[in-house]
This record gives C-alpha cells, structure tokens and sequence, in this order.
C-alpha cells in the first residue's frame, strides 16, 4: 500500500513539475507575443510619419480637382447661354405664327432666363452678349405685341350696340381660350418691360389693348351718341321733351354693357394691380365722345330750357344709375362719369329757378280775363309740376344738394353754382319733402303774382275772388289726380288757406246786401218783441210799426231782392270752375243767409198775404210767402243757369275711406281656427301588426340594381312640385312679446305686405284696461310668382302689459293647445279630405333690448312654450343697441337658455347636405337669437338708394342689410330655407307628443282583435327595449367568438413556448459540448499535449516552437 501511495505521488510529482515547466513556457511565448507587439506598434507609428503628409496631398489634390470641375462647369454655364444664341436667334427672328407660339414663348423664356444670369454673373466680358441677347429679347417681344394686336384685333370689329340690346343679348366677351394666350403675351412682354425700362405707367401690351380695344368701343358707340343727339332735337319749339324719346338712355345702357364686359376681358388677362388703369385706359376714347355728347346735350337743353329741363333730368338719373352700376362692378370710372355729368347735372339744378322765375314772369304777363276764368298758365304750370314727380330720382338728388330753399337763389356763374353751401351739407334730408317745397314755393308765386296782378289791374273785388278761386280750384284738381296728392298732403292746409281767401273776398262783395239787412228798425217800445228766439210773432211785430216804418221794411225787400239779383247775375256771368262754385255758394250762404232768414221771419207778412208786393225768393226770382229753403242762397250759387235744384245739402264730395285707401282685395281677415268644442272620437286607427312585420320583412330583402335605360321615375320631385303648387301651401306663426316692440311692423316687413293695418293712437281713457291676454289671428292669402300661400299671424296683445304677469303666459298655452286639439278632432274623422293645419308651426318670440338679460317672464314664457312649438327668439328694435351690446346681449340670452333648459329651434342636418347649405344653416343658426329692425316705409340713401329702413340724424338703418341688423337671416329661416323643417317639426314631434299625453290622459281603450293602440312613447319604448335585447345578445355572440379566439392564440402560444423551450435545451446542450470540449483542449494546451484531432484543419496554430 505505502509502495502504491509512493508511486502515486511520485506520478503526482511528475505532473506538477510537466505542469510547471508548461506555465514556463508559457510565460516565454507571452514575452515573445509581447515583444512582437511593441515591435509591431513602434513599425505602424513609422508608417504613419511616413504616409501623413501623402495622405494631406491627396485631399490638397482632391480638392483642387473639385475647384477646377466646378470651373469647367461655370465655364460651360456661362458659355450656354452663348452657344443658345444661334439657336434662339433662329426662332425669334421669325414670326411666332411660323414656329408656333408655344414655341416661340418658350424661346423667349429661355431667352430671357440666360439674359438674367448672364447679367447676375457681372462679368465684362460678358456685356456684348448682353447687348445681343437684349436686342434678340426686343426683337421676339414686339413680335408679340404684334401678335396680341392681331388677336386683338379678331375680336374687335365694331358691332351694333342697339342690336345686343334689343334682342337681350350680352355683349360679347373674349374666349376663355385666347384670354388664356393673351395672358401668357402679356406676361412676356411684362417680364422683358420690367427688366429693360421698368415704369409706373402702362405696359407696351396693355397700350396696344387700350388702342386696340378703345378703337373698337368708341367705334361702337358712335352711331349711339349721333343718335342722342338727333333724337334730342326739337320738330316743334313749343313742345316739351317727352320721357323716354332721347337715345341717351339707350347709349347709357350700351356704355354700361360693353363697360361691364371689357372689365370682364381684362380680368383674364392682366395682372390684378393693373386692371383699373388698363380699362381707364380703354375707355378713354369712348368716355370722351360720351362726355362730348353730354355737352352738346347740356347746349341744347340750355338754349330750351323751359320745355327740355326733363332731358336734363333724365340723364341725371340715367347717367348716375349707369355710374353706379359700372363701379359696383369695376370699382373705376366713378369719378370721370361725375366729371361728364357734371355741366348738365349744372343745368338741371339751375333749370328749378329758371322756371320759378319763369312762373313769376308770365303771371305778370298775363292778361286779366273780363270773365274771371283760370288762366291757362295755371294748367301749365301744373302739369309742369306732374311731369316732375316722373323724375323724382335725380331731383331728390338735387332738391338735396341745392338745400331748403335753395332754387330761390338767382342763377350766377357755374363757379357759383357748384359751391357747397349748408344746406348742401344735409345729407339726411328728405328729397321728396324738398320738392314738396319747391311745388309749394311754386304755387304760392304763382297765386301772389295773381293776386297782385288783380289788384294792379283795380278789377271788383268779387271778380279778383271768382278768378284767384278758379285758379286754387285747378291747382286742387290737377294736385289730386297726379303723383302730387301724396307730395303735397302735408301742405294742403296753405292751398286750403288760399281758397279761404278767395271766399272772404267773395264774401266782402256781398256787403251792399248785408248793408241792406243790417239797418237798424226803430219799433214801439212797449211792443217790442227780442229780435232772436225760435219762435217770432211776425203779426205781433208789424202792429207795432207805423205806416211809414212799414213802408221801410217794404222797400228794404225790394232793395235786397234787386242787390241779390245783380249779384246773382254776375256770378252767372263769370266763368266758375265747379269746386270754386261750390265753395263761393258756401260763403255767401254762411254770410246772408243768417240775416236774410232773422228778416224774413219778423216781415215776410208785411202785405198781409194779398200778393201786392211781391218778395222775390233769392233762389229763381218769383213770388213765395214761406220762409225760402236753407241751402236756396247756395242753389242759386251753385247752379250756373239759374235753375231751381232740390234742396239737398250732401255734399258732392265722396266719402273719404277709413285710413285713407281701400282694403286691399288680396287680404282677407279672418279666425279660421277650427272650433274645438266638438268631442273627439275615442278611437284611433293604426296599422295591423301582421303586415307591418311583412312590411318590416319586405324592407330587409330589398336589394340594389342599376338601371340600363331611362324609366321616368326620376321627374317625380317634379310631380311633387307641380301637386304643392296647385294645392297651395300654409304658414302660421306666433308673434309673442310685450306691446311697442314693433310686432305687426316686422310681420309685414316679412312678408312685404300690409297685413297690419297702421295703427291709430288711442286718446288717454280712464276706462280700466282688459286683465288678460288677448289672442288675435289674421289671415291672408298672398301669391308670389304663381305660388299662393295661406299665411296666418296669431298676435297676443296685452301680453307683458299688466302689473300682475304671472299668468300672461297661459292664454298662449291654451290657445296653441286648442290648435292641437281641433287638428286631433278633425284627425279623427271618418272623412278627413278637408282638414285645415291651424297648428302654430313658428313662434317669433320678441326680447326687449335692455342689453342685461332675459326677465323672468321670458325666461317662465319661454319654459311653458318651447315644448309646444318650435322658438325663435329675436331682439326688437335692434337699432337701440351698439353692435357690441348686441353681441354681449346675445351671449348671454344664450346663457340664460342653457342654463334653463330651453329648447329653441335648430335647422335640421341631413347628410347629403352639400358643403354650402351646411355653411349656410351654420351662419343662419350663428345669428339667433336674431337682432331685427323693422320698418315699412321706404327712405333714401345718400347715395340716392331706395332702401327699406329707418331714417335717424346720423344716417340711415337698412332692414335688408346683413351689416345692420339680422332681418335678412331671420326672413330666410322662416320662409326660404327651414319653413317645410318648422312645419315638419312641429306634425312629426311636438304634435305627435301632446297627440301621445292626449290620448293616453284621455284613457283610450284599444281592441286588440280590432287594431292596436300605438302610442309614440309606448312604441319608443318598446323599440329601446328590443334594441337593447338585439345589442345583447351580439354582445353575448362576439363575447364567444372573442373567448374562442383567445382559446386558440392560447394553444398557439403554449406550442410556440413549448418549441422554444426545446430550442434553447438543444442550444444549451450544444453550447455545454462546445464548452467541454475548450475545457479538455486547454487542459492539453496546459499539460502540452498535441491537440491535433481527427480532421484537424492545416494551417492550424500551435504552441510549439
């Protein structure tokens, strides 16, 4: 055993020491390693001193090749447009109709971009290619002047303006298509323009357009403006221009289309910078012979200014309209058409003196008729004056510039004329107002001139009254049967007042017969009876008188009868218009008759009845004993041959109608809400659950097919609209809001019509005022364009009006309650062919504009309300408010509603609303609630415009513009856009939900076997209950399909870890072989084994020395 042990160490032994001298070993081959690395580190640092400084002449070289290939090829760069000369050369040399003018245009370009980089490269040497290219650039662009001019050219022979006219033709305008190339020219030449003489004036393209085109308007218009001339002359000297029969209107007309449509052509064209200057530029030539036409008008107006003043007039109108048009469309030539206007606008405001003096001159001329008839003058003068309300336009425009008063200035120069004065400054007045002035200022010097002319000529008085009277009574008949009753209403009291004077003059021509009467009667005392009183003992009376008093009262009759006679005999003898004798005979029978009855009453029995004197009646000149008939004076007066007319004081005048005009025969008012007092039927039909479960089935199996031929059913949206139009439509809205908010001016504003009457003030009353809310409806049947339509207006008067508002809102309630209720009840009917809709589809609710909020009654009516009919809330009176306090008063309106939970109207989305019609309801529905401003009347811009509005000291509120109120959106919610969506609401929710709460309040009771109730709320219901069962259950069905997906992802994954796992055992396996076998092969390096195995590749590395 110790042997064994010995020899075991011994072997032990052994190994260590084989171990020891390896581990020495190894530590000499780790020397040697280390000794050739420091070798090898000392030899790379030598080869890098060597090859750094070759490596920098490398990049040095490297980039001096790179320096010197961009040369070469700035070189080539500068050299190409050189070697493009010839090329180019050849192309633009030529026509641009010989190479093509894509072609041509395209050389250009290329021309000019080597021009511009030849001149950015600054170089010397480079100036005569320069100077080639720019004279080769000149040459090709004036080939292309001289191609736009042609182009030009074929659309612009002249044409005949009257012709396009006439037959409703536009005047004719450039191709889309040659606009395009006349574009691409333009752009050329302006290109070349602004590189070789840039300049604020025209290009050389728009000159040549402005020739070219100029050439061919003022060729155009030629015959137009010869014919304004020739038509404006007179055939005979005395005859007044006639509206109308000028050719200017027709030039004006023409000026303004070929105006209109060379803007049209030059917008395609040029550049936007240029478009003002380019159609001045144009219309230069035609302008200027239209100015030059307006001169010789102006000369030929002057030199008859008395019967052709109206001309002057109407080229005002006729070239301020033109003006107008031409810059709201161009936004030019406003200016030069002023300055054109100008001398004849001159000639029109100095004409209204003219003819005022005019006036003055020839009543003073006049001669004095012997029969006391009107003068002729008068006649003129008036229907001078109806002429003018023809042209009331342009002088309103000047009435206005000239000032109240104004046209009483004497005519000075042209200088002076045009000065602005004060009155010049009032741009809110009135034009019509103004040239009520001027008729007034017109009649009035004519009846002074008149009157003075009468008393010069020391005619009687009763003659001066019978002709100053004729005359008032023409100008009052000429006044109402013109344009001038409703110019002149306000000044009727001083025509009245002239009348008046003549009757007092009529009146002072009668003294010698009141003289007659007035004498005074000495009676015996102690007989003597009052001289007034109703009743008169004539016999008690003349006891009383002595013979000789007697003979007195005798002779006075015979005297008065004879004055009466003489006087009636002058009247007979004057030449009297009919109101003149109505008015004369109401004068003399307010003087004489009085008197003449008190003495026929105490004398008449004078004779004693024996007939012996005969007292004539003042009336046909017999005998009579009664007392004569009161209106007798005034028969006689009145009837010019004497003949004796039944006593009959009714005046001839007819009967004035209430508010002065008739009702108007297209309104019709009306309640014609059905009466609700009949008992509804308790049944109600529906449809049999059998067939709409076939119906429902029938909708599931319908599929989609494409038609291959037309079949017809695409024309019934036409169908529809032919049945809506003949049928009619209807339309009832609410207007609710306290009184003054301006309610019945808005509903008529609406619909452009005077559904409303105007409105009397009542007087102040002690009567105590009504303590409920009254419902009123009016309806009308108005047409527009061949559809009619039934509109209804239910008002609520009282409304907001009472101390006590906490029920205000209950009357409106039940009224649109009622409304529902009598639609059921017709509903209900066996025969339901005529049932009339009096549901309320809209109620315009009206906020007053305090600008805080809205009061608690708004907000308690507003609460009771929006589930019964479709809201619209407005502000009134909009015009009161600042744009900012609208804007705040509307947010928080808006808040308020929100906050209550108030429902107001929406304009439905569908989805195949086209992007415009969503933007237009998203603007509409931005404006509410609505900021409206109503208003009937029509006032005057100061640009001369006729605008609906209101008229106030700082300008003028326009109901149909957006800028200042929300009218306009208002207007076309209710009517264009969303009427059939508030008519539809209103049947298909808020009707069918108080239809529901009815008839399930009312316990209608339902047959099964017969029909079944379906009740909207019940039916909601049951459809939620069994959506919300079908939502389950797929629920449930994707909750299995999802587990059973989960289920096989699970068995997938499981297989995939389970290949992994084994993957990486395999891996780990071979990785613990590799491992072993760089175990044993160290432990052969370390105990110097060889390590050469089996297939041991040559070349291999070894330890060994």
């Amino acid at each position: 055993m110790v042997g064994a042990r010995h020899a075991a160490y011994a072997e032990e032994s052994a190994e260590v020491e084989v171990l020891y001298a390896s581990l020495d070993k190894m530590k000499s081959v780790s020397k040697k390693i280390q000794g050739s690395m420091t070798r090898l580190d000392e030899t790379g640092r030598t080869v890098q001193d060597a090859i750094g400084p070759i490596y920098g002449n490398t990049q040095r070289l490297q980039a001096q090749n790179m320096n010197i290939d961009r040369i070469l090829a700035a070189i080539e760069k500068v050299k190409q447009p050189l070697d493009m000369r010839s090329k180019e050369e050849r192309i633009l040399r030529n026509r641009p109709d010989q190479v093509g003018l894509a072609e041509y245009i395209a050389s250009i370009d290329r021309t000019n971009q080597a021009l511009k980089h030849l001149k950015a490269t600054n170089l010397r040497s480079n100036q005569t290619a320069i100077a080639e290219l720019s004279s080769l650039l000149a040459a090709g662009t004036g080939n292309l002047e001289s191609v736009f001019r042609d182009m030009l050219r074929q659309d612009s022979q002249p044409i005949e303006p009257l012709k396009q006219i006439t037959q409703g033709h536009d005047f004719p305008r450039i191709s889309s298509t040659k606009s395009a190339q006349l574009r691409t020219i333009n752009t050329n030449i302006s290109n070349y323009t602004s590189q070789v003489a840039p300049s604020s004036g025209l290009t050389p393209s728009a000159k040549v357009y402005a020739q070219e085109r100029g050439q061919y308007m003022a060729s155009s218009l030629q015959n137009l403006a010869t014919a304004s001339i020739s038509t404006a002359r007179k055939v005979s000297p005395d005859a007044t221009y006639k509206a109308g029969s000028c050719a200017i209107t027709t030039y004006a007309t023409a000026i303004q289309g070929m105006y209109t449509a060379e803007y049209d052509n030059i917008c395609p064209v040029f550049s936007r910078d240029e478009w003002g200057a380019v159609l001045s530029a144009t219309c230069q030539d035609s302008l200027r012979s239209f100015s030059n036409t307006l001169r010789d008008l102006d000369s030929h107006v002057r030199s008859h200014l008395l019967t052709d003043c109206y001309l002057a007039y109407e080229i005002v109108d006729i070239v301020s309209n033109v003006s107008f048009q031409i810059e709201s469309h161009t936004g030019e030539l406003k200016h030069t058409m002023s300055d054109a206007l100008k001398p004849i606008r001159e000639t029109a405001k100095s004409s209204l003196s003219t003819l005022l003096s005019d006036v003055r001159t020839k009543a003073n001329q006049a001669i004095f008729p012997p029969d006391a008839r009107a003068l002729t003058l008068t006649s003129d003068v008036m229907t001078r004056l109806q002429l003018m309300t023809s042209y009331m336009g342009p002088l309103s425009s000047i009435m206005r510039s000239l000032g109240d008063g104004g046209w009483n200035q004497p005519n000075n120069t042209a200088a002076n004329a045009s000065m602005p004065n004060l009155k010049s400054f009032d741009v809110g007045a009135d034009g019509k107002q103004l040239f009520a002035h001027y008729c007034m200022d017109t009649i009035e010097a004519l009846l002074n001139t008149l009157e003075l002319k009468g008393k010069q000529m020391q005619r009687p008085q009763i003659v001066q009254a019978a002709f100053l009277a004729n005359n008032v009574a023409i100008i009052q008949r000429m006044i109402e049967s013109s344009e001038l009753r409703p110019l002149l209403a306000g000044s009727q009291p001083k025509i009245d007042a002239w009348m008046s004077k003549a009757q007092r003059m009529c009146g002072d021509g009668w003294k010698d017969a009141q003289t007659i009467l007035f004498d005074a009667i000495k009676t015996s005392r102690q007989n003597r009876t009052p001289s007034t009183g109703n009743a008169v003992d004539t016999t008690a009376i003349l006891k009383g008188l002595s013979t000789k008093e007697k003979d007195t009262i005798k002779e006075k009759f015979k005297n008065f009868n004879t004055s009466f006679d003489e006087m009636v005999a002058k009247h007979k003898s004057y030449h009297m218009e009919p109101e003149a004798r109505r008015h004369f005979a109401t004068a003399v029978s307010t003087v004489i008759e009085p008197l003449y009855g008190r003495f026929w009453d105490r004398y008449h029995d004078i004779d004693k009845g024996k007939g012996k004197y005969n007292f004539l009646s003042p009336t046909a000149g017999t005998p009579r004993s009664p007392r004569p008939n009161n209106s007798s004076t005034a028969l006689a007066m009145a009837s010019p041959n004497g003949a004796t007319s039944p006593p009959n004081r009714a005046s001839p005048i007819p009967q004035s109608i209430p508010n002065g005009k008739p009702a108007s025969p297209l309104v019709a008012s009306s309640n014609a809400m059905t009466n609700g007092g009949e008992k509804a039927p308790q049944t109600v039909s529906s449809k049999d659950p059998k067939a709409a479960a076939q119906a429902a089935s029938d909708m599931r199996n319908i599929v989609r097919r494409k038609l291959t031929g037309y079949v017809g059913f695409a024309n019934l949206p036409n169908q529809w609209h032919r049945k809506s139009v003949r049928k009619g439509f209807n339309f009832n809205v609410m207007v609710v809001g306290e009184s003054g908010l301006g309610k019945s001016t808005l509903v008529n504003t609406l619909f452009n019509t005077s559904l409303y009457p105007p409105k009397e003030r009542k007087q102040p009353s002690l009567d105590f005022a009504p303590k409920t809310v009254s419902i009123q409806s009016i309806s009308a049947d108005i047409e527009e364009n061949g559809v009619r339509l039934r509109l209804t207006v239910v008002d609520t008067p009282g409304f907001g009006d009472f101390v006590n508002n906490d029920d205000s809102w209950r009357p409106i309630v039940e009224n649109i309650e009622q409304r529902f209720d009598a639609y059921l009840d017709a509903e209900n009917k066996v025969n339901r062919m005529n049932i009339v809709d009096n549901r309320v589809h809209a109620c315009v609710y009206f906020v007053q504009p305090t600008g805080h909020s809205l009061k608690p009654l708004d907000v308690e009516v507003m609460r009771r309300l929006h589930t019964k009919v479709n809201l619209i809330p407005v502000i009134a009176k909009a015009d009161t408010l600042t744009d900012e306090e609208i804007a705040s008063f509307k947010q928080r309106i808006l808040a308020d509603i929100h906050h209550h939970n108030i429902h107001i109207f929406e304009g439905p989305r569908y989805e195949l609303d086209d992007e415009e019609t969503i933007a237009e309801n998203n603007e509409i529905m931005s404006k509410v609630p609505f900021a409206v401003v109503g208003a009937n009347t029509e006032v005057q811009t100061p640009e001369g415009r006729k605008v609906r509005g209101r008229r106030y000291p700082w300008g003028v509120i326009e109901v149909d513009n957006e800028e200042h109120c929300d009218f306009v959106k208002l207007r076309q919610m209710l009517i264009r856009t969303h009427m059939e969506e508030l008519k539809e609401h209103t049947n298909n929710f808020l009707y069918e939900n108080y239809r529901s709460d009815k008839l399930a309040s009312m316990g209608v009771a339902q047959d099964p076997s017969v029909f079944k109730e379906v009740n909207p709320a019940v039916k909601q219901e049951e459809e939620r209950s069994l959506h919300e069962q079908k939502l389950a259950k797929m629920e449930l069905e994707m909750k299995m399909v999802f587990q059973q997906k989960v289920q096989e992802k699970e068995s997938k994954l499981k297989q995939s870890e389970e290949e992994l796992y084994a993957r990486h055992r395999e891996m780990k396996e071979q990785l613990d072989r590799q491992r072993q076998e760089l175990e044993e092969k160290k432990v052969r390096i370390e105990s110097g084994r060889p390590i050469e195995e089996k297939g041991r590749k040559k070349g291999g590395f070894s330890l060994r020395g």
